[in-house]
């Protein structure tokens, strides 16, 4: 109220018993009672202040505890748009929304009268940083991809990196499980493991709010079996190449 100064509700003061000096600087429901007690609208003694003062404070925290949770996810999924492979003009048009979002939600908490100063602008203000905080949630909304990564045997590839743009998305379980989000649209995602490249999953395309299920991925080579196919490559060729030096001193022999 423009007519309803700090120290009326901060400082009142009574000459009692008990004495009240208002110098602990606490509103207090008689405050409210001096002027709606018999007087201004909407009529309400000590007891009916106090009790308008909960329900004022209870209304504010249903908002707050909203647009505090919705703001929450909407930072999470700001600072995860990059690696969500998000362009640039997004995650701008996303740090705009969010920053409008937060800053309406500091100032209701940062007020420190859980919306008993001004009960309307208070609500009005969280439910603004709510709309904002969903248009993020909305813009920055990803699809997932799962499935499974085998080499050319059938067996799991473990603990290996699938990555796109120098950002790891997930590392394979023991069984070559992944899961992951990322923003919509069709994309190439490699797969690293012991800083070696083991192949690419190509041409996968994500879809918001759904799972791509790319069921098995079959590689052929992992890293661990590298050194054994080597091995086998390079025995082989001995073995040829002893057979072919027998065969020849064979020939000259007969």
């Amino acid at each position: 109220m423009e007519n309803v100064l700090c120290a009326d509700c901060h400082m009142y003061s009574a000459e009692g018993p008990p004495r009240v000096t208002g110098h602990e600087f606490k509103p207090k429901p008689e405050a409210c009672a001096v002027c709606h007690d018999g007087g201004a609208p909407p009529q309400m003694d000590v007891a009916q202040s106090a009790a308008k003062i909960l329900e004022l404070k209870d209304a504010t925290h249903d908002h707050l505890y909203s647009a505090a949770e919705n703001v929450s996810v909407a930072s999470s999924l700001l600072l995860l748009s990059e690696e969500h492979g998000f362009p640039q003009t997004v995650r701008d048009q996303a740090l705009s929304l969010f920053e409008l979002a937060n800053y309406s939600l500091i100032f209701v908490e940062a007020d420190g009268s859980e919306g008993v100063h001004n009960p309307t602008y208070a609500r009005d203000l969280l439910n603004f940083s709510n709309e904002k905080a969903n248009e993020v949630i909305s813009l920055l909304a990803t699809g997932s991809v799962q499935g499974k990564l085998k080499d050319g045997s059938g067996n799991a590839i473990k603990d290996a990196r699938i990555m796109r743009d120098g950002y790891v998305l997930v590392i394979t379980t023991a069984n070559g499980s992944f899961a992951f989000g990322h923003s919509p649209g069709v994309f190439t995602f490699d797969v690293v493991k012991d800083d070696r490249t083991l192949g690419e999953i190509s041409d996968v395309e994500v879809v918001e709010e759904e799972t791509t299920d790319l069921g098995t991925v079959n590689l052929p080579l992992v890293a661990d079996d590298f050194g054994l196919y080597v091995l086998i490559v390079v025995s082989t060729i001995v073995i040829v190449a002893i057979a072919l030096v027998l065969y020849g001193i064979r020939i000259r022999k007969a």
